[in-house]
């Protein structure tokens, strides 16, 4: 880990991981940005703004500041938006390829998935389509009962 010094003159440590997916994407390395991005890489599931307030609101962070990095970090596409059919926008780590959600509709579970059938349907849509050549990149989340809430029922 390397360290530096934030504006209070505090040691801290950013992540090797965060410096450099900040630097890949031209994006100014700060302490508050290397921690929302280190709870951002840590997540096992989409989170909200909020899930980035909560866990870091020790840190002194303002709302604010947590809504400008997730949408700079989602411009810098280091982040990318999953709609989970909630109230709130969620993010997660943008990453290369396919990577889709099933969302249990009772308790929100989620589990990911990283196969995709839709390449042929892609194919498909742009040979047929009037308006369109390309298509960059495309969201499926599908939502359902998990197990757990099944066996309630």
């Amino acid at each position: 880990m390397e360290k530096s010094k934030n504006k209070k003159n505090v040691r801290v440590n950013y992540g090797l991981a965060q410096k450099q997916v900040l630097a890949n994407a031209g994006v100014k390395i700060t302490f508050l940005r290397s921690k929302i991005l280190a709870f951002a890489m840590d997540s096992k599931k989409p989170f909200s703004f909020e899930d980035v307030f909560l866990a870091l609101r020790d840190t002194g962070i303002h709302r604010a500041t947590i809504f400008r990095n997730l949408s700079l970090f989602k411009d810098a596409q280091i982040l990318r938006e999953v709609d989970m059919r909630q109230d709130a926008m969620f993010y997660e780590i943008a990453t290369k390829g396919h990577h889709h959600h099933v969302v249990c509709k009772i308790c929100g579970c989620v589990e990911s998935f990283d196969m995709c059938g839709l390449d042929n349907l892609v194919e498909e849509f742009i040979k047929n389509s009037k308006e369109f050549d390309k298509i960059s990149e495309h969201s499926f989340e599908m939502f359902g009962v998990c197990k757990k809430c099944y066996k309630k029922k």
